[in-house]
């Protein structure tokens, strides 16, 4: 229920003017919200589970894959130093250990910058763009040859996979 000083619409899907300078790189459904009153438009149980397969079709594949694909590179660290990544890449000491490390203080320091950008930008585009961008992080990597390159490389992964993991409790089903 509303209180005294609240208006039924007072939540986070209001859009004020749709078309106002403000609202001009607001998505469809946000617009939709902000056109359509609450008592114009309701949705037939049909119509709301259309809209769940739609969502676990296309979104939930996407999402599945980019979760493989990052557990198995957090697994070829390992299965990598057995077929002479260590000589390879020269690490000394403890480098290798930061290898493996450095992804998770990545995702420790950029899980903020994710939670802003999950508000602030359109959902869709920035799960292709962190996922694209992941991967291309994930292929440039064989073209590294000493520690700093992969320590940065991984540093970045550590970044998108921030980004990609805060996807799915963000979603509301």
């Amino acid at each position: 229920m509303a209180g005294p000083a609240e208006t039924p619409h007072d939540d986070i899907t209001t859009v004020e003017d749709p078309q106002g300078p403000r609202n001009q790189g607001k998505e469809k459904a946000a617009r939709f919200l902000a056109e359509v009153d609450e008592g114009e438009r309701t949705f037939t149980p049909e119509e709301e589970k259309g809209v769940l397969k739609r969502i676990d079709r296309r979104l939930l594949p996407l999402l599945l894959g980019a979760y493989f694909f990052q557990q198995l590179d957090k697994s070829t660290l390992s299965y990598v130093s057995i077929f002479g990544l260590v000589e390879d890449t020269n690490l000394h000491g403890q480098q290798y250990s930061w290898l493996g490390s450095i992804l998770y203080l990545a995702q420790l320091v950029m899980q903020p910058v994710a939670a802003l950008l999950l508000v602030k930008l359109p959902t869709g585009k920035l799960i292709g763009t962190a996922i694209f961008l992941w991967g291309s992080s994930l292929a440039i990597m064989a073209a590294c040859t000493d520690f700093p390159s992969l320590l940065g490389l991984r540093f970045t992964l550590g970044a998108f996979e921030a980004m990609i993991g805060m996807l799915l409790p963000s979603m509301e089903w």
